[in-house]
């Protein structure tokens, strides 16, 4: 019979999770090293599915997981070029107004779909937990606000702008410890 040890049973890391450790980047395109304000892990569900029996109903789990968007809020640089090349990423997986355009984008790169990978850190800033957004796109880009008015003009604090993907799933990756 096995015993319960509460000793043996304590977590090696006792360590929060940071709000502020964490980068986003789609490494297949150049300019979109996300500068992240804020950016929540997306939700994952499956749906419950009834199982009649003679007494009571019974729940039990589909087949597939659903995967919630994935939206990060960054800090748009005085180039715009991270805001521009999300822009045209978006823009080619419409409708553009000209073939060149679609042309132009897809003779760049392989596929319009590409992984995008946020990465946590520790509190000594080194990378632990890699989320690989498998081929993710982006579905929409939030406005962009410029005002003299605002308190955050007259103190300096950068410009945000909201990025929103989907993708098909995604995958929890460790990095090992030296």
């Amino acid at each position: 019979m096995k015993t319960f040890n509460n000793l043996a049973s304590v977590p090696e890391n006792l360590s929060d999770l940071q709000k502020t450790r964490f980068e986003f980047v789609i490494p297949d395109l150049p300019f979109l090293y996300y500068k992240s304000q804020t950016t929540v892990l997306p939700s994952v569900n499956t749906t419950a599915i009834a199982i009649p029996t003679p007494l009571l109903t019974t729940w039990r789990h589909a087949e597939k997981l659903n995967y919630g968007t994935f939206s990060i809020n960054a800090i748009i640089d005085e180039d715009l070029n991270v805001w521009e090349e999300t822009y045209n990423w978006l823009k080619s997986l419409t409708k553009p107004q000209t073939s060149e355009q679609y042309i132009k984008f897809f003779n760049n790169t392989k596929s319009p779909y590409h992984d995008g990978i946020l990465t946590t850190f520790t509190n000594a800033w080194k990378p632990n937990i890699r989320f690989r957004f498998a081929d993710c796109h982006p579905i929409g880009i939030g406005g962009i606000d410029f005002s003299h008015a605002t308190s955050s003009a007259e103190s300096g604090e950068p410009i945000v702008c909201e990025f929103v993907f989907q993708y098909d799933y995604f995958v929890l990756e460790r990095f090992t410890t030296v």
